[in-house]
């Protein structure tokens, strides 16, 4: 049931984040895209959840979900840049800077 649960929550993450980076620059968006849809979302699966109990709209609750879920990817982009700790692979996968540039993952994370 939680795996099904967090599934879900994947799903909703990962299509309110593609529509809200749906007119931005795909040297943007694509990088975007990368880092946030990547993980568990175990984060957005929190939030939800916890919204439940105030009672507040959904549509509403995934706008935090899905921010929260995004801060996170900055902080992971930011950890991985040459400067930090300087990681090749996250989540099993090239990170940012190592999939898209280092430039790429500046403008990701400052966006």
């Amino acid at each position: 049931m939680f795996q099904s649960l967090l599934s879900k929550t994947q799903e909703q993450v990962k299509v309110f984040f593609e529509n809200m980076v749906n007119g931005f620059d795909h040297r943007l968006s694509e990088p975007m895209l990368y880092s946030v849809l990547g993980g568990k979302c175990l984060r957005a699966f929190l939030v939800l959840e916890s919204t439940k109990i105030y009672g507040v709209p959904e549509h509403q609750a995934l706008r935090v979900a899905t921010a929260v879920e995004a801060t996170h990817a900055y902080s992971l982009i930011h950890d991985d840049l040459p400067c930090m700790d300087n990681d090749n692979t996250r989540r099993g996968k090239p990170t940012v800077p190592v999939s898209y540039t280092h430039l790429r993952a500046h403008e990701t994370k400052a966006n």
